[in-house]
């Protein structure tokens, strides 16, 4: 304080004696070689004395300024809050004071308070206090909708909430089902995520059961998805968040699996009756591939798997009955990029290719002509075959 007056004082006293110096000597009558200590300047009692009434009343105003007592958030304050979760912000608070903080629903008029003292000793000697209010959503409370934050210091009367500060903000759903029960989790679209070599772009599904219908949000909409994991294009696990926009709050991280593509069966053959043998193409970075089949509308089951990534071809004879309509596929293993005992396995979403048992054509081997009325066919046999 007595620094700031000082430089106001001093202030004060070189305007004046710049005018005067201005005013009362000619350019040639100042030696050319004189400095600023001997230039002389005459100031009445007069002026020092409307000068210290001068400096007396700013240092007035500099000790009411402050002693005024505030209250600040540390940075902006969100525009939205997802309902269902409890948030914490920080204010800045002169120390020793009350401070209320009010949240206020616009609709009902009804409010929440919250009053507490600043503490007298700031941490780290600062001048201003720095207080964590907690706003929880979670209760009966509060409702999605429109809402006012107030924010004074002094007494919790109706006086100072005229007064006070106020921030405009909405409570809306929240995006994280574990908050609201009408949201249906996010699922990751698995044929976003294959790899390729390059940055995934995960395609993700939400839906919104609020009121018993069954919305589906729409991304860029409803939601944003941005892959938070330092992994974003190699095979293995990843991570990624969804975060609500427009009528929408809060977020929801997910896990998922950058997994390997679909081999494609490149030729399947009924070698017997009682066996179909499968080609398949090669994966990149693939460890090993397993062989699944499913019989007619049932579920695909496993018959094989190989830790081999140079076995691209299966001869399947376990339990097949002629007649009967198999359909099988063919998925990629591969070891997670950042740890090599996890296996990733391309999708299981592949529809397969169908066969249908039957006895496979005989081959003829050879045509003979016995003579103008005969021909002698010989034919390779078909394991199976009754005839």
């Amino acid at each position: 304080m007595k620094k700031r007056f000082l430089c106001v004082l001093l202030t004060t006293v070189l305007g004046a004696s710049l005018a005067v110096t201005a005013l009362g000597a000619q350019d040639d009558e100042v030696p050319k070689t004189a400095d600023a200590q001997s230039i002389s300047v005459a100031v009445s009692d007069n002026d020092i004395g409307m000068m210290s009434q001068e400096a007396e009343e700013i240092e007035e105003n500099i000790t009411a300024e402050n002693s005024t007592n505030l209250i600040y958030p540390e940075k902006d304050l969100p525009r939205t809050f997802p309902f269902g979760q409890k948030q914490e912000v920080t204010f800045s608070v002169t120390p020793g004071v009350d401070y209320n903080v009010k949240i206020v629903n616009k609709t009902s008029g009804k409010g929440v308070t919250l009053s507490d003292t600043s503490p007298a000793n700031p941490e780290g000697g600062g001048s201003m206090a720095k207080v964590a209010v907690t706003l929880d959503f979670r209760g009966a409370s509060y409702t999605v909708g429109d809402y006012v934050l107030k924010y004074w210091v002094g007494a919790a009367d109706e006086e100072n909430e005229k007064n006070a500060n106020t921030w405009d903000f909405k409570i809306l759903p929240s995006l994280c089902s574990a908050e609201n029960a009408n949201i249906v989790k996010a699922v990751v679209d698995p044929a976003s995520v294959v790899y390729t070599g390059n940055d995934v772009s995960p395609r993700v599904t939400i839906i919104d059961k609020t009121g018993g219908a069954s919305k589906t949000l729409v991304a860029g909409t409803d939601y944003t998805v941005t892959v938070t994991s330092a992994n974003k294009k190699n095979i293995g696990r990843a991570e990624l968040v969804v975060t609500g926009t427009g009528n929408y709050a809060g977020k929801e991280t997910i896990g998922f699996d950058i997994i390997p593509p679909t081999p494609a069966i490149t030729a399947i053959k009924i070698s017997s009756i009682k066996a179909v043998e499968l080609t398949w193409g090669k994966v990149a970075q693939a460890a090993g591939y397993r062989v699944e089949r499913k019989t007619g509308t049932g579920n695909f089951e496993t018959l094989a798997e190989f830790v081999d990534p140079g076995t691209l071809t299966y001869k399947d004879s376990q339990n097949l009955v002629s007649g009967t309509t198999y359909t099988y596929r063919v998925r990629a293993v591969a070891a997670d990029y950042a740890d090599a005992t996890l296996k990733v396995m391309s999708t299981d979403t592949d529809a397969g290719k169908q066969v249908l048992l039957t006895c496979p054509a005989p081959k003829i081997t050879s045509v003979t002509s016995i003579n103008t009325k005969k021909v002698k066919l010989v034919w390779s046999p078909v394991t199976g075959a009754n005839g």
